[in-house]
This record gives structure tokens, sequence and C-alpha cells, in this order.
């Protein structure tokens, strides 16, 4: 049915023969312990979650084999290390040209990107390049970390750079660090040093300068100095390559010391100590293509060259560009930064999302900022005059970036459309006038080429970006705009009564109330009485736990107490009534059925499924696969099928939606190790392919407590990888066991399938969790009572 965009959009199922009982397999993963991600909303306090533990196993163990150390029971538990295909992984994950697996290549035409060369009148005047001279000096800031000790991506890098045909105006200088071990045996791991690059060769240019933190702005200042005393030139390059973390984490993981990342300021820091004026800034990294990055660089450089979104493993491919610039040292940036983007999206592996985008930061620096501030100002008065859902719902539905990480990172000038106010439009066309080149590939097609922080998913994570703010001295309205809208979606949460607890879940389960709150299972619905101003009073006047909405108990200063409490009216009056989610008979069917004025307070629908396997649940996740009848209403009746990959029921977790009915996308994961290391498989459903595809495998580095940054790449699956899928276990008294092989493992052969196959006749707990615009979850009751 056509729900004029007022309902979910719901996964279509595409059930085939097969499937049977789900049986979880052999010992638990680890004992004790809880699960991070319940996906459910399961989570028991107090203790290390078991995935946690084994991540961190798979890092030791990949430290201490490349450092001559051991550990015998972690090798044990991934099935001997070594015994899975590392050299495979190594390959599939690179998948460049020059790996030893070969590579596809995408087809790139021209008409693909739009190179747009109109300048702005406000645009200051470019600084980067010394017409007079040459000469050139591109600096590649390389921090090894696990690409290169475990897939040797640096090296792959390296060796495309010396197949380039560089000339003797070209000086190409790489600083190497923050690796335990290289795969080429020229670059040493103990410390430090600096190469010039040339075709065919490297030259120690600079040995012995310490083991030095890449992720210390010092290292990178000291890099740049170098570089500009030694190799003066008329045009200057800085690449960061290794992992990125966007907005709030910023770039780069040292293994070597562990504990952080060089944040935007730090960044900042290091630019002004280097002394000098790029022509561009790149990032071969994650993420960074953010208006936080672009504005904290713009002193510094005429154009930033960065991705929205994860960057495949094989990252930039170098031969060609550095040719290119080789044979005209003079080549417009714009022409340059092209040929960048196009190679990027040309060797990335077919299947992975590529995005990359060249922003002229003059141009930036004149149209941006004052459009900036009165999108800011529009939107907070958006908020708080009464008006928080629109604000919500556009959050909601635009272009968000590694989103299983919570980090809130969304499409800037999609956003900013979305929100739909004059400001907001004058806004978004500002940010498309700087995005001169942008190209993606995959279902990235919507990407606008520049991204935001805007919280979401995550109030933890408020602070540190208003702290960020500071430091940068980014305009003071957009951290109103952050603040305001977070406190909306705080008041949202505590006016809900919302504790989202394991006993909530199983409550709702069995058929207590099927509210999703302690309060609005026993007070639901807008009519009843509910005292919300009593409510919120008591909770930001110490009387409620704050803990699992904010992170901590205490208040932090962004709380705006006396904004919640103004708001009451407002959440009288646009409050989700869990009332509503009841099942009602319709011609022999059941239904839920909500009231219109309902329907925009929903953000989410999730079909959640434990089977009973006569000892607990195994917890089969989350999956957004429902339908509607031709009365707008949800059809409540659960065929007792679920996701299974070549016909092996999964466990499987939603991620996100972009697009409408006609043009969607939809992603979702499956924990798994894969040839043993512990990865989750990226399932990716669309308007043209709505049965879906295996992406391929990211590796899960989420719970190490040592990097905020965000992995490169998918694995891709290929024949003879071993698979071994993972669900999470829970006793009849709700307490959460272990993490358990599910079903048996599987040996790839061929095109991964999926499709929904029945769950046999076991005992079932099923329901609908509907999460509203301020992240409340509620879950209907059983569909099995």
């Amino acid at each position: 049915m056509n729900n004029n965009g007022k309902r979910p959009i719901g996964r279509k199922k595409n059930v085939t023969e097969g499937g049977g009982s789900v049986n979880k397999r052999g010992d638990g993963l680890n004992s004790g312990g809880s699960r991070s991600d319940g996906g459910g909303g399961l989570r028991s306090a107090g203790k290390m979650s078991p995935i946690l533990i084994i991540i961190i196993g798979i890092v030791i163990f990949f430290l201490t084999r490349n450092g001559g150390g051991s550990n015998d029971a972690i090798s044990s538990l991934l099935g001997g290390g070594d015994s899975g295909s590392q050299s495979g992984i190594l390959d599939s994950f690179l998948n460049s040209p020059n790996s030893s697996g070969g590579g596809s290549i995408n087809t790139v035409s021209e008409n693909l990107g739009v190179l747009d060369r109109s300048v702005s009148n406000q645009a200051r005047a470019k600084r980067g390049i010394n017409a007079g001279s040459s000469d050139v000096t591109i600096m590649v800031y390389m921090c090894g970390t696990d690409l290169e000790a475990k897939y040797g991506a640096a090296t792959s890098d390296l060796q495309e750079m010396m197949k380039a045909k560089i000339s003797n105006n070209v000086n190409l200088i790489v600083e190497t660090g923050g690796c335990t071990k290289w795969q080429t045996t020229n670059i040493s791991a103990k410390t430090n040093q600096i190469y010039k690059i040339t075709s065919g060769g490297m030259t120690l240019a600079a040995d012995n300068l310490g083991a030095n933190s890449m992720v210390d702005p010092k290292t990178l200042s000291d890099f740049i100095k170098y570089c500009k005393t030694n190799y003066p030139a008329g045009r200057y390059e800085l690449i960061f390559w290794d992992h990125g973390g966007g907005s709030l984490a910023g770039y780069g993981y040292d293994t070597k010391f562990p504990g952080g990342s060089m944040t935007l300021d730090k960044i900042e820091t290091a630019l002004k100590n280097g002394g000098c004026t790029f022509d561009f800034i790149g990032f071969d990294a994650c993420l960074m293509a953010t208006l936080e990055t672009a504005l904290v660089l713009e002193p510094y450089s005429d154009y930033l060259l960065a991705s929205e979104e994860t960057e495949p493993g094989s990252g930039w491919y170098y031969t060609d560009w550095l040719t290119a610039i080789s044979n005209n040292p003079s080549i417009d940036t714009l022409d340059l930064g092209k040929k960048i983007i196009d190679d990027y999206v040309r060797y990335s592996p077919p299947r992975q999302q590529a995005t990359l985008s060249l922003v002229d930061l003059a141009e930036l620096h004149g149209t941006v900022p004052d459009s900036f501030k009165s999108f800011a100002q529009s939107t907070v008065q958006l908020v708080k005059s009464q008006n928080y859902q629109p604000v919500a719902s556009a959050r909601s539905s635009v272009r968000e970036f590694a989103k299983s990480s919570k980090i809130d990172q969304v499409d800037l000038i999609q956003l900013a459309d979305k929100i739909g106010t004059p400001e907001g439009q004058a806004f978004a066309n500002a940010l498309k006038g700087c995005v001169k080149y942008n190209l993606t590939s995959g279902d990235m097609k919507d990407c606008g080429g520049i991204s935001i922080y805007f919280p979401n998913q995550s109030m933890s994570n408020v602070n540190k970006a208003l702290q960020t703010y500071d430091k940068l001295n980014i305009d003071a309205q957009y951290s109103e705009c952050v603040r305001a809208y977070s406190n909306l979606e705080l008041g949202g949460q505590i006016a809900a009564g919302q504790t989202n607890s394991l006993e909530t879940l199983f409550g709702s389960f069995l058929g207590n109330n099927g509210g999703g709150s302690a309060a609005s299972s026993e007070n639901s619905g807008n009519s009843d009485g509910l005292d919300i101003g009593g409510l919120l009073n008591s909770f930001l006047g110490g009387g409620g736990d704050l803990s699992g909405l904010l992170g901590g108990k205490e208040i932090p200063q962004w709380v705006d107490k006396d904004l919640i409490k103004n708001s009451a009216q407002y959440y009288e009056e646009n409050r989700f009534d869990p009332s509503e989610l009841v099942f009602t008979d319709k011609n022999g069917s059941n239904v839920v059925h909500l009231t219109e004025s309902q329907w925009p307070l929903v953000k989410t629908i999730e079909l959640n499924v434990f089977m009973d396997d006569g000892g607990g649940y195994i917890d089969l996740g989350l999956d957004n696969t429902f339908t509607f009848d031709s009365d707008g209403d949800l059809s409540a009746d659960y065929d007792r099928t679920w996701l299974a990959i070549n016909k092996q029921v999964v466990s499987y977790y939603y991620l996100s939606m972009t697009g409408d009915e006609s043009n969607y996308v939809i992603q979702g994961r499956v924990p798994a190790m894969l040839n043993g290391q512990l990865v989750d498989l990226i399932l990716q459903f669309t308007a043209d392919e709505p049965n879906g595809k295996v992406l391929g495998a990211r590796i899960n580095y989420q719970g190490q407590g040592q990097t905020d940054t965000e992995a490169k790449g998918l694995i891709e699956i290929r024949d003879g990888d071993q698979i071994d899928f993972i669900c999470g276990y829970y006793t009849y008294d709700k307490q959460f066991v272990d993490n358990y092989y599910l079903g048996d493992a599987l040996t790839v052969s061929g095109e991964l399938t999926i499709s929904n196959v029945s769950v046999g006749n076991a005992g079932c707990l099923a329901a609908y969790r509907f999460t509203d615009i301020y992240n409340n979850k509620y879950w209907t009751p059983n569909l099995f009572d």
C-alpha cells in the first residue's frame, strides 16, 4: 500500500523452503558477562561482554603473534588463529589492482560526477599554489596500524606509489609509524622513519626519529616542518593515511600507543605549528568529510579531499594521479581532485560503498559561516517553539554514516534540505557550491559530499561534541542547536519513563500490558492522567536515575532543566501512546491499529524474535520486516520464518533505511566469525534487489577501549572461507548466559543467498518493537499469546 510517507517502510521477505529447528552449538564463546549490543534492547549490568572480550583477545593475538609473543588460550578459541586463510583475507580486504589477488575495476563514466568549476564572488583568494614554482611536495602521514600489520594495506599503497612515473620536480615524502609490524622489510616498526618515494624505489631520508606516537600533534608538525625545510616547493599537499573517526574522534589509531586519536583540535595545533599552507589536505581514512573538519582545515588549505563514509580497505589508488601531477605539476586542483576521486571509486571493490568529495575551502570561507549560523538559529527556533517533531523526522530520514557505531554523523546537505526552512535551503545551496566534485558507488548516490555531527542515537556523546566545538570555535549557534535538540530528546525519554530494560522487554513478551517502560505500562496513553510535568520535575530534581539515558548518574552541564520542564505540554501533545499497541481481531487476523496522529511519532518498527531451545532463549535479533493492510493497520501475524544465509537461520540486526518505497536501501548486520576473525556480515536490500545480498564483512573493533576511529573496508567473502554465525543466549529468568555459535559452520562455495526460512515449531517469543521520535522503545505483546 501507499502509506503517504507516514509509516515506516518494511523489508520485503523472500520466503523459501528449508530451515527447521534453531540450535546453539558447542560451549559458550566465553563465560559470564553481558552483550554490548543486544539488538533487542537486552543488557545485563556489571560485567564485560564476552563479545568484547573476544575482540580484545583477537587484538592481543595479532599483536603478540607479530611481536613474538604467544597466547595459547586465544589461539585455541579462534581455531588455531592461523588456520583461517589470512592471505585470502588480505587479498580480499585490499582488492586493489596491485594486491596479489588482483581486483575488480568499477566502470567510471565521465558523466557520473559533475565537476563544478564555478567560483563564488565571496570566496577568498587561493593561496596554496605559488605560480612561480613548478616543484611539488606531497606529504603522506602514514600511520600503519593494524591495516598494515594484519593486511599489508600500507605496503600495497606504497607499491602503487612506486608504480607511478614520478618526475624530478615531484617530492613524494612518507613518514611511517604507528605499526607493530610492517609487511615490507624496508620499514622498521621500532622507530618512525621518513622515506622519499620515486618510481620503483624508496630512499630512507630520515631514520631513528624515535618511537613517536602518530596521533601526537607534535609528530605531525615535525613532519610538516621537515618536509618544508628539506623539500621546499611552490605547491604542498598533505595526506593523512590510517583509520578515521569523523567530527568527534578525528584521525588515527596508533597500535603502539593505544588510547587515543588525533582529534580535530589537535590536528589544528599540528597544522598551525607546522607552518605550511597546502593546496589540498586529504584523508585516506574514514568519515573525515565533515563540516567540522573543513572549518578546522580552512586556514591552512584551499581544498579538502575526504570521505563521508567508511572507506573500502583498498583506500585511495595512487599510481595514476601521481603520474598525472608528475606530467603536469601545475595541473588544476579540480582536475587533480577529480582524478583521485575517479580512481578511488573505480578501484574500490564493486560491492562496497565508496564516496569521496572535493570541497573548496576558499569558497567555504566566504559562503558558509553566515548561512551556517542562520541555519543553526532557525533550527533552534524550531525546536524551542514546539516543532521538535519535524526536525526529528528530518534527522531520522537522512543518510547516516557508520550507524552501527552510533557516532551520529549525517549528510549535512540532506539534513538542511529536509528540515525545510528557508535558512536550511540557503545553507544547503551554499554547501553544494563548495562541494566541487563528489562521486559515489553502490547505493551512496544520495550523498551530498559533506556531513556533520547531529545527535540522535547516543546522548553520551553530546558533552564531547560541545567541548569539541568550544575548542574549535565552531559557531555558538550550532552548539546551541545540538544542545536544544538533545534536551528535547532527553525530555521525551524522561516523559515516557523509559528504562529500556531487560525486564521491560521480557515483561512485554510475557503479556504485561505491552508497554515499553514501567511508567508507560502502568500509566499508558495521553489521556490517562499521567502527570508528565510531575515526572519531569521528579527526574530532573534528583528523583530519577538518568544513568541509562546519559551514561552517568551526574546530570551534564548541557542539560537545560527549564527547557525540558517548559516543554511538558509539548510532550503531552506529541507523545507516543503505548496503550494503542494491542492486537485487534480483524477478519480473523491480528492487527495493530494506531490513530493517524500517532504514526508521525513512529520512527522505526522491527520484529524482535527469541527462540526457546528447551533450556533458554536464543536471540535471533531485529528485522524491519512487516506489512500494512489496505487500511494502514500493521499486520501482526507472524509466519514463523526468519532471515537465513544459504538457508541457515542467523541472528540479524537491522541497522538503517534510507529512501522511499520506490527507491529504498536497507542495511543490517549478522555477527559471525570469519576464518577466526570476529566480524559483522553486512547485508543490503534495495528496491532493485529486494532479496538482498551480502556486501562483505566488517571487522568488529567495538569495545577495545583503545580507539573511537573506524576500520577501513569490508572483507570480501570468498570460496573456501569458514563462517561461524553467533547468537546471544538467555535463561528463562532473563539472565544473559553467553554468546554461542548458531547452527553449523558454513564453508563458502559460490554466492551467498539470503532468504527467510522456517524456524520450526519450538516455542517462540515474538513482538514488534516500535521506536518513537525520542528514541524510546516499545514492544507489542507476544504475538503467540
